[in-house]
Order: structure tokens, then sequence, then C-alpha cells
């Protein structure tokens, strides 16, 4: 009697993963004394590992290929859209976080530092150093503009702990009114005195800048106040029309 072929289980989960859910800083200060800024607009993030290898192959593997891993490198593509904020005489301020990767790219020699981490549930988070080498791309009017390139990581790159920051809300004694909260350079709608965790969680979800409901974590610990834990990026107050309380956000 033949036994039956083998066939994988089909009840067993399947589910897939969104490619593309980065969140990416680049470190304006010392390696130190970092100070983070998020690069925005980024269209296209690609970090690379490239194991060298070498053929090891000898006289008992009867002709057969054997290869041996002798070295490493990493590299990084990265794409984008120009972004940024015009003010009144329509003059054109780019994005922080762009314009010192843009700027670092000017000259050889100059390095970065950047950490990128999954903004879901994989768990991938890395700190590199690099050099890189993005530059500002061509076009014709009726397109946006791009940048783009790749950055040559130096060494190997450092596994970290996805970033997040947590930062105490408070109205205090307010018994009625409303409040703003702002992130990313982006403020939120009204928020009542009295609202719930989860209503502070959808009032920052609202924001749109790419972080969606798994990426916040808030709870209310006492009335009239919040701990929010952000994506990585530092919360600020925004304004405030309380009755007979005060706006504080700190860390």
């Amino acid at each position: 009697m033949t036994s039956p072929i083998l066939q994988p289980d089909r009840t067993q989960s399947r589910a897939v993963i969104p490619a593309g859910k980065w969140a990416v800083q680049i470190n304006v200060g010392t390696k130190a004394s970092p100070v983070w800024k998020f690069i925005y607009r980024i269209t296209n993030f690609n970090p690379k590992i490239d194991i060298r290898t070498e053929d090891g192959t000898d006289i008992n593997d009867d002709g057969w290929a054997s290869e041996v891993g002798v070295g490493g490198a990493a590299t990084i593509d990265i794409e984008g859209l120009v972004a940024g904020s015009f003010d009144e005489d329509g003059d054109f301020t780019q994005d922080e976080g762009q314009t010192a990767l843009l700027a670092a790219s000017e000259d050889f020699g100059n390095e970065v530092d950047i950490r990128y981490w999954r903004r879901d549930g994989v768990p991938t988070a890395k700190r590199i150093q690099g050099i890189p080498k993005v530059t500002m791309d061509g076009g014709k009017p009726g397109t946006t503009q791009k940048f783009s390139g790749s950055i040559t990581v130096n060494g190997k790159p450092e596994d970290i702990t996805k970033p997040g920051t947590t930062h105490t809300v408070s109205v205090g004694a307010a018994s009625a009114g409303t409040f703003t909260l702002t992130y990313g350079g982006k403020t939120t709608g009204n928020i009542a005195y009295d609202a719930t965790a989860t209503a502070v969680r959808d009032a920052l979800v609202a924001l749109d800048d790419g972080y969606l409901v798994a990426d916040w974590t808030v709870t209310s610990p006492s009335a009239g106040n919040w701990l929010v834990t952000t994506p990585g990026g530092t919360l600020n107050p925004g304004t405030s029309a309380l009755t007979g309380g005060t706006l504080t956000v700190t860390n």
C-alpha cells in the first residue's frame, strides 16, 4: 500500500506583513549626546547585508563548490520626497532631517549617525555610522522634487531597543475645557479635559504622520493625567482653554 504524500498544513497562519514600515532618524548632535531628528517623507528604505565569501572547495568535495564566509558589509538604499515648509514670503525650509543627510553627502569624509526601526511588531532596530551618498534628483516641472542615494555602513550595524519616549500629560485640577498636543510639527484637534486614554491616543493617531494605533501607548493613571509613549519623538503642549487647570507635558 502506497503511503499518502505528506501535505503542508494549510490551517497554519499565513499572515503577511507590509514592507516599508520604518522609522528613520539622523543624529544632529554628537555621538555622546545625540539629538535625533526624523527624516520624513521617505518613500523607499532598504537596508542590505552582503556576506563576502571565498571559494573553500577542496579535493574531497568531488567537484562541488563550497563557499566560506570571510566578512560582511552593509548598505542602505534610501529615496524620498523633498519636504518642508514655506514661510509667508514663499521661502522654502527643508525638513531638518533631510537637510542633515544631504549636507553630510556634499563632502568626502562626512559620516552620519543613523538609527532605524520597524514601526510594527517586527523586532528589527539598528543604529549605524556610515558614509552617505545621497543627492537631490533631477526632474522637470509638473513632478515632485526627490532625493535618492545610499549609505555605506561602517562596521556592523548595532542592535538597539526600539526608541519610545514616555511623557506625562496633565491638566491639573481642570473642571472644564479642552487642550491640544503637538508631535512632529503637527497639532491634534481639541481634546477634552476629561478625555479617556483611548480618546487621547485617537487624537494623536489622527495626526496622519504615518504612525498607527499600535505605535502609541496611552494610559490614564488618574483623572486629568495621561502617560503617553510616542513612537520615538518629543510630545509638546499645544494650546489650552481649561477651567481651573494648566496644561503641562513633561518627560
